[in-house]
């Protein structure tokens, strides 16, 4: 029951009830007063709505409506800044120089690595080279002595 009262306030406030119905919407808020204070509520609303309302300019209407098309269309323009270009320039000079000396590392990593090696092949062969000698002792031999005097 109460749910058909709600329904009959609703399409009143959206002016869809004929007046058999909006009669019998009358008397049934005069005899139940939770339906009565939700109608007052809703007219509250209604009236509050009504009179916040303004009117737009067209402008703002026609950006409003403008279909999304058009507006990603308008974005699309290029405009020509000459700091940012210059900034655009000058990250790429870097980015360049950046790969330049990035490879150059790379190589002088790989001249390093081939020096390691022949310095280690070199040390092997030098080691091999002094185990391959004859042992050999040394003798000394006692010789003449020397003496010094001094002269008086």
């Amino acid at each position: 029951m109460e749910d058909k009262i709600f329904e009959f306030m609703n399409r009143y406030f959206d002016d869809d009830l004929n007046r058999e119905e909006e009669i019998y919407l009358f008397s049934r808020l005069s005899s139940n007063d939770q339906a009565r204070d939700d109608f007052k509520a809703m007219n509250l609303l209604r009236e509050s709505a009504k009179s916040s309302m303004e009117d737009f300019t067209l402008e703002l209407n026609n950006k409003a409506y403008t279909p999304k098309e058009q507006k990603e269309k308008k974005q699309l323009t290029f405009t020509f800044h000459v700091p940012t270009v210059i900034g655009y320039a000058f990250s790429i000079i870097l980015l360049i120089i950046s790969l330049l000396t990035y490879n150059q590392s790379l190589e002088y990593k790989k001249d390093i690595k081939m020096k390691v090696q022949q310095i280690n092949y070199q040390n092997k062969l030098l080691e091999l080279m002094f185990n391959s000698f004859p042992q050999t002792e040394i003798r000394t031999t006692y010789s003449k002595d020397t003496i010094i005097k001094p002269k008086s």
